[in-house]
């Protein structure tokens, strides 16, 4: 087992086989389903990248005294339990051999603003690791202006998360409990799936928004609102917010 745990940025829900992908092949990220939890349904509060890191991290406490950070990009507030940190780009780390670590008395966090789906799958084929966790989906489609406020949508809001528990009942799981970033802590000191259990996810406040429950998702920017039936419309491609107005309304009202 490799201590590390990977995070990154523009990984979206649409990638990974686990989730449904037949396009692309991903082997590597496809074993990690039979070896650990897949959780289908994790939502983050912010499109931001870094505030979705702190928010994972706010609630975290390392199981061991060493703990190093190694990443592409600079990172303002990184928390005081690394107690060492490294600049890492993504094609040189894929390229290394951490299968010899010291299991009990380190632990590896990565985090990755570029990197290469290809590499990355090929690099997790024959590996074990603790968990790897997206914290942010493929930006919009169109360039909008620099001060613009994209429409939220699933690829930037569902992020595809993996942990390893210990635990063997928890391994070939797919979890369909709505979870936030910052629910990571709690899963991982509980070193369970079922830790949290949440019925609806406010992922922004106004001007832009959208919420979450078991049975909707509803997301709106100004005027523009779109309503989808959860959990079947799995990719959102349906949106029946013109035909359930009602729905928009009670949701809507059940705002904080």
């Amino acid at each position: 087992m490799i201590p590390l745990i990977l995070t990154l940025e523009r990984f979206p829900i649409l990638l990974p086989g686990f989730y449904g992908n037949t396009t692309y092949a991903t082997p590597g990220m496809d074993a990690l389903s039979l070896t650990g939890t897949v959780f289908d349904r994790v939502y983050a509060t912010h499109c931001d990248p870094l505030q979705t890191l702190e928010q994972i991290w706010s609630q975290w406490k390392p199981s061991t005294t060493s703990v190093s950070f190694l990443s592409d990009r600079e990172i303002p507030h990184l928390p005081s339990f690394f107690t060492s940190r490294q600049t890492c780009d993504a094609e040189d780390f894929f390229s290394r051999d951490f299968s010899n670590l010291e299991t009990e008395k380190s632990l590896f966090w990565v985090h990755f603003q570029h990197w290469n789906w290809q590499k990355l799958d090929a690099w997790l084929v024959g590996k074990e690791i603790l968990a790897l966790l997206s914290v942010s989906g493929l930006p919009a489609e169109k360039e909008l202006e620099e001060d613009a406020l994209p429409m939220l949508h699933h690829t930037e809001i569902q992020l595809p998360w993996w942990i390893r528990f210990p635990h063997e009942k928890y391994r070939a799981l797919h979890i369909p409990h709505l979870l936030t970033p910052a629910d990571f802590g709690t899963l991982w000191e509980n070193a369970s799936p079922d830790a949290i259990r949440r019925t609806e996810v406010l992922t922004q406040s106004p001007p832009r928004w959208s919420l979450v429950t078991d049975e909707w998702f509803l997301t709106a920017m100004d005027d523009l609102v779109e309503l989808y039936s959860k959990p079947n419309d799995w990719w959102e491609q349906n949106d029946v917010a013109d035909r359930c107005p009602d729905v928009v309304e009670n949701l809507a009202n059940s705002l904080p």
